[in-house]
C-alpha cells in the first residue's frame, strides 16, 4: 500500500529553511505517514528532504517533501582588503551573500641600523587610533632617544656599534 503524502504547508509563510514552523509542519507529516501506514514502523530517519519510514519486516518507503530548502555549498567569493565575501548556494539553485570583516593583526616591519649608525626611521606608523608599538633590536640594546615630531614616522637612536642590526617594530591595534 503506498502511502499518502501532502507536500507540508508552512504556517510562517516562508517555504524556506527549517523554523519551528516547519518543524512542526514535518512532524505532522510525520505523523501522517504513520498513522496512514498498514504495518508496524520500526524507525524513521529524515535526510536533507527525504523521511524514510523503514516498517518491522524491513521494507522501507521514502517521501519526499517540498517546500524545504537546504544548502548545498558555502564558498569563500571574494576578498576586498579586510572584506571577505562568501556565496551560499542552495538546493533549489538560489544564492545569498555575506561579508566577514576580519581583524587585523599585529604587523611587524624590520629596517636595517647599518655598521656605526645611530639612528633608524619607520614610516606608515598610525596617527589615529588605539595601538601598541613595541621597538626590538637583534642584539637587545635599548635606544637612547625617540623622535615622534613627525607625523607617522618614528626615529630611534642607538649607541653606534661597527655590526650591521635589524630593528623591528611590532603595530598592534587595541
Amino acid at each position: 500500500m503506498a502511502l499518502a503524502y501532502t507536500a507540508p504547508t508552512w504556517t510562517d509563510g516562508s517555504g524556506e529553511g527549517i523554523s519551528a514552523s516547519n518543524l512542526q509542519a514535518i512532524s505532522n507529516c510525520i505523523e501522517g505517514l504513520v498513522q496512514g501506514a498498514d504495518k508496524a514502523v520500526h524507525s524513521i530517519a529524515m535526510t536533507n528532504s527525504t523521511i524514510t519510514l523503514t516498517y518491522a519486516d524491513g521494507t522501507q518507503e521514502a517521501v519526499t517533501a517540498t517546500g524545504l530548502k537546504g544548502i548545498s555549498s558555502i564558498a569563500k567569493t571574494g576578498t576586498a582588503g579586510l572584506v571577505d565575501t562568501y556565496t551560499i548556494t542552495y538546493t533549489d539553485g538560489t544564492t545569498d551573500t555575506f561579508t566577514v570583516t576580519n581583524a587585523v593583526g599585529p604587523r611587524t616591519k624590520s629596517e636595517t641600523l647599518a655598521a656605526n649608525d645611530t639612528t633608524v626611521t619607520f614610516t606608515d606608523i598610525p596617527t589615529t587610533g588605539d595601538y601598541i608599538i613595541r621597538f626590538y633590536i637583534e642584539d637587545g640594546a635599548n635606544y637612547t632617544a625617540i623622535n615622534t615630531s613627525i607625523p607617522g614616522q618614528v626615529t630611534l637612536t642607538y649607541a653606534a656599534v661597527n655590526t650591521a642590526r635589524t630593528v623591528y617594530c611590532t603595530i598592534e591595534e587595541v
